[in-house]
C-alpha cells in the first residue's frame, strides 16, 4: 500500500544513482516491498561504517550464494543447464556531492529454487559422465572467477570513495528508512544463510554422491583396468606360449629338415661311398683282370719265349752238334796241299773249317804276301777275343806252312781251341811291335761262330758269373775283417797278458788292487769267491770284490779282473772286466743310503 503520512523531507530528495537494471535472468525485486522498506519507522540510527560492513557481509554472501549456484550439483548433474549465472547486482556508487546521503541497495532477489536433476540416460557411461561433469566445472569456475573479480574491483573502488570523501550522516528524515533497509538486508542475510546452508547440505549430499560415484567409477575403472591387464596378460601370454609353439614348432621342423638333410647327407656319403667302394671294386677287379690278363700275356710270351728259347736252343744244340761232327770231319782231312788253298788265291785269310765251330779246334791260314801291313814283317800274331771282347781275350803266334811261295802266296798258320761259350770272335794281325794288319776301315775283323749259347744266354752266364763273384768277394771280405778283428783281439790280449805278468812281477806301475794272500776262497770285506773251493773243470767260480776297500780303486768307475793259474805258471789266462753290483751295508741286507737314492732317482 501507500507509505504512511510522515514528515516532507526539507527539500528535494538528492540526486543519486538509478537502481540497477535488473539483469535478464535474475528476477526483479519487487517495487512495493523496496518502497515499504524505504518509508517503514526505523527504531534506531545506523551509522555509515555499520552500513559499508553490512553491505561489505552482503556483498560476500551475494558472491559466495553465486559460487555454490555455479558449482551446484544440480548444475552438475546431465540435463542441467551448463551456462553461469550471471553476478548479483554491485552495490549502487554514492554520488558526487557531499551532502547526498548513502544510497541503499535493493535486496537481494531469492534464489531460484534449482531444476530437479534429469534423470541419467542408462546407456550413458559414468566415464562420459564424468568427462562432462569436468568440463562444465572448468566453464562454470571461469565464470564464477569473472564474478569474484568484478564484484572485488567495484569494492575496491566503493572503499576508495568512502576514504576519499566520508558522506556526512543522513538527516533524521532518512533514518527511518535506514532501519527499515537494514532489517530487510538483515532479513535477506538470514534468509540467504538457510539457503547458503541448504544449498551447502544439498551440496554436501551431492558431493558425497558423486565422491561415491567417483570411487566406484575408479573401482570400475580399476576392475577393467585389472580385467584390461589381465586379459591383456593373458593374450600375451597366449602370443608368447604361441610364439614358442611356433618357435617349437619351427625348431622341430627345422630339427626334422636338419636331421632329414643331416640323413640325406649320410644316405649320399654312404651312396658315395658305397660307389666309390664298388668303383674302386670294378676298378680294382679290372686292374686285377687286365693285371691277370698281361700276367697270362706275359706268362704266356715268356712261356712263348721261353718255348721259342728252348726251341732255338735245341736248334743251335742240333747245329752244333752237326757242326761240331763236319768240323772234326774236315780237320780230319786237312792236308796241306795245293789243294787246300784252291780259291783263297784273293783272300787274306781263311779258317778250316771255313765255318769255326765252339768247342772245336779251329785252323787260320794267313797269306803274309798280299798283307798291306806285315808283308815283310818277320812275326805274325793273332789277337782275338770272343762275344764282343768280354770273354777269354788272347794272343796266338802263327807259323809258315809248307805250301808253295808266290810273290802272292806266302801262307801262315795257326791252330787253336774254341770255347764252348763263344758265339763270335773280333780279331787282328800283328807283328808284336805295333804293327796290326786291320780291315780297310781300321777296325778288327770280325767272325760268327757256329755255337749253342746266343749273346742273350751269354750275358745271362754274365750276370751270374758277376753275382757269384761280388759274392765271393763279399765272404772274402769278411773273412778278412774277422781274421783282422781275431789278430787284433789276440794282440790286445797278449798285451793283457804282457801287462798281467808285469803287474804280478811288481814291474808296473798301473793302479793294482792285490788280494794278500789267501787260500780259504776270500777276505772278509775285501774279496770272495763263490763257491769258495772250486774244483777245476767243474765249476764255474763267480769272484765279488769291495772296490771301496782298496785305496787305489775306490774312485774308479771300472774294475778289471786279471786271472792265471798255478802261480802264473800258464801266464794270464783270464781278462774280464767286473760288474757293478748294488751296494749293501757291511753285515746287513740293507741298501746303503746313496743306492736308495739312485734307485728312487731311476723310479
Amino acid at each position: 500500500g501507500p507509505p504512511p503520512p510522515g514528515p516532507p523531507p526539507p527539500g528535494p530528495p538528492p540526486p543519486g544513482p538509478p537502481p540497477p537494471s535488473p539483469s535478464p535472468t535474475s528476477a526483479p525485486a519487487p517495487a512495493p516491498a523496496a518502497a515499504a522498506a524505504a518509508t517503514a519507522p526505523v527504531e534506531e540510527e545506523i551509522s555509515a561504517e555499520e552500513l559499508a560492513r553490512l553491505e561489505e557481509e552482503n556483498r560476500i554472501l551475494r558472491d559466495r550464494a553465486q559460487a555454490i549456484q555455479v558449482r551446484s550439483p544440480q548444475s552438475e548433474m546431465p540435463g542441467a543447464s551448463s551456462k553461469p549465472q550471471p553476478p548479483a547486482p554491485s552495490a549502487p556508487k554514492p554520488a558526487a556531492a557531499a551532502a547526498a546521503p548513502p544510497a541503499v541497495p535493493p535486496a537481494a532477489p531469492p534464489t531460484p529454487a534449482p531444476p530437479p536433476p534429469a534423470p541419467v540416460a542408462e546407456k550413458k557411461s559414468w566415464e562420459a559422465l564424468a568427462k562432462q561433469v569436468e568440463e562444465d566445472q572448468e566453464k562454470k569456475q571461469a565464470a564464477a572467477n569473472a564474478s569474484v573479480a568484478d564484484a572485488l574491483q567495484t569494492n575496491m573502488d566503493k572503499k576508495k570513495k568512502a576514504t576519499s570523501s566520508p558522506p556526512p550522516p543522513p538527516p533524521s528524515s532518512m533514518k527511518a528508512p535506514v532501519n527499515a533497509e537494514k532489517a530487510a538486508m538483515d532479513k535477506n542475510k538470514v534468509e540467504e544463510e538457510a539457503k547458503l546452508a541448504a544449498a551447502a547440505a544439498e551440496d554436501e549430499e551431492m558431493r558425497k554422491l558423486i565422491e561415491e560415484n567417483r570411487k566406484l567409477l575408479e573401482l570400475t575403472k580399476a576392475g577393467e583396468a585389472r580385467a584390461a591387464e589381465k586379459k591383456k596378460q593373458e593374450e600375451e601370454e597366449a602370443a608368447k606360449k604361441a610364439e614358442e609353439e611356433a618357435a617349437m614348432a619351427a625348431l622341430m621342423s627345422e630339427q626334422e629338415k636338419l636331421a632329414a638333410k643331416k640323413k640325406a647327407m649320410e644316405d649320399a656319403v654312404a651312396k658315395k661311398k658305397a660307389d666309390e667302394e664298388a668303383a674302386a671294386a670294378a676298378k680294382a677287379k679290372k686292374e686285377a683282370d687286365a693285371r691277370a690278363a698281361a700276367e697270362a700275356k706275359e706268362k704266356q710270351k715268356l712261356e712263348m719265349i721261353a718255348k721259342a728259347k728252348a726251341t732255338a736252343k735245341e736248334n743251335r744244340m742240333r747245329n752244333h752238334a752237326e757242326a761240331v761232327e763236319k768240323a772234326k770231319a774236315s780237320l780230319a782231312a786237312y792236308v796241306e796241299s795245293p789243294k787246300l788253298i784252291m780259291g783263297h788265291d784273293n783272300d787274306l785269310f781263311f779258317f778250316v773249317p771255313e765255318q769255326p765251330v765252339a768247342g772245336t779246334e779251329v785252323k787260320i791260314l794267313f797269306n803274309r804276301a798280299i798283307s798291306s801291313a806285315l808283308a815283310t814283317r818277320p812275326h805274325i800274331k793273332l789277337h782275338m777275343g770272343y762275344n764282343q771282347w768280354r770273354m777269354d781275350p788272347h794272343v796266338v803266334e802263327l807259323t809258315p806252312t809248307s805250301l808253295p811261295k808266290s810273290d802272292s802266296a806266302d801262307w801262315w798258320n795257326a791252330t787253336f781251341e774254341m770255347p764252348e761259350q763263344a758265339f763270335h770272335m773280333a780279331y787282328a794281325f800283328t807283328d808284336g811291335d805295333d804293327v796290326w794288319q786291320k780291315r780297310d776301315d781300321g777296325m778288327d775283323f770280325e767272325t760268327n761262330i757256329a755255337s749253342a749259347t746266343d749273346e742273350l744266354e751269354f750275358n745271362n752266364m754274365l750276370l751270374e758269373k758277376a753275382m757269384e763273384e761280388e759274392r765271393l768277394a763279399k765272404e772274402m771280405a769278411a773273412m778278412d775283417e774277422a781274421e783282422k778283428k781275431a789278430a787284433s783281439r789276440r794282440t790286445e790280449e797278449e798285451e793283457d797278458r804282457v801287462q798281467a805278468r808285469r803287474d804280478v812281477d811288481g814291474t808296473g806301475t798301473e793302479c793294482l788292487a792285490r788280494c794278500e794272500g789267501s787260500t780259504t776262497g776270500g777276505q772278509a770285506g775285501v774279496w770272495h769267491s763263490n763257491p769258495a773251493n772250486p774244483m777245476p773243470g767243474q765249476d764255474e767260480v763267480t769272484i765279488y770284490y769291495n772296490v771301496r776297500s782298496s785305496g787305489v780303486l775306490r774312485d774308479r768307475e771300472t774294475a778289471t779282473l786279471h786271472c792265471g793259474t798255478d802261480v802264473w805258471a800258464n801266464g794270464q789266462e783270464l781278462v774280464k772286466v767286473m760288474q757293478e753290483m748294488p751296494k749293501y751295508i757291511v753285515g746287513t741286507d740293507e741298501l746303503a743310503p746313496e743306492e736308495e737314492e739312485e734307485e728312487e732317482e731311476e723310479e
